[in-house]
């Protein structure tokens, strides 16, 4: 009938895709060794490895990624902010259509000491996100992007926890060195897992 081809709800929801690669530095007594190269999704990485995200997409979003580090079951994660960042994209969570963002820009994550899995939480919106727009105020050197606030960091969990249910498709481009993420919804969330022993 009529009445519902005009109803907006009922309108096809876009498309929300985002690429992500990983380059790899291996280190050796701190001092890089070989040349950087680049994965198109996760492996086991040494703990001597450090890493760079390299993501972007084909429609201009507001971007957040997070990283957050090992825990034991029933303590809080740490949340790390890593974008938006005060030394990239000036500080803005919004990337234009097929922009290059690298986290982080000029240095490279190093592994935590402990053995474990991290995730790097990828967060993609065609509108600024609340619950993740006061991140920005801890994405300094003074914080190094913890989460410091309990009652935000809560929030950031259930946010992202409630959103990876609906789970975007992945692709792996072999040739190209990257992985494709799509999801027919308005805010699209995956987690990469980083596991380094």
């Amino acid at each position: 009938n009529q009445s519902s081809a005009s109803n907006p709800t009922s309108a096809p929801v876009p498309e929300r895709v985002l690429s992500y690669s990983i380059t790899v530095q291996k280190y050796r007594d701190n001092k890089p060794f070989e040349p950087p190269f680049q994965l198109a999704k996760e492996m086991l990485f040494e703990r001597d490895y450090q890493i760079r995200l390299n993501v972007s997409s084909p429609q201009s979003g507001f971007l957040y990624i997070l990283n957050e580090g090992p825990h034991k079951e029933g303590q809080p994660p740490e949340f790390v902010v890593l974008f938006p960042s005060t030394s990239s994209n000036s500080g803005s969570a919004l990337i234009s259509e097929r922009q290059q963002i690298q986290i982080p820009e000029k240095s490279w994550i190093k592994f935590d000491q402990e053995k474990g899995t991290e995730k790097v939480w990828l967060v993609f919106s065609p509108k600024a996100v609340p619950e993740l727009e006061p991140l920005r105020n801890y994405a300094s050197q003074k914080t190094q992007g913890l989460i410091t606030d309990a009652s935000l960091r809560d929030s950031v969990q259930q946010f992202l926890r409630t959103h990876a249910e609906s789970r975007p498709t992945v692709a792996q481009n072999a040739e190209q060195k990257e992985t494709r993420i799509s999801a027919p919804t308005e805010v699209l969330v995956h987690a990469i897992d980083l596991e380094h022993q």
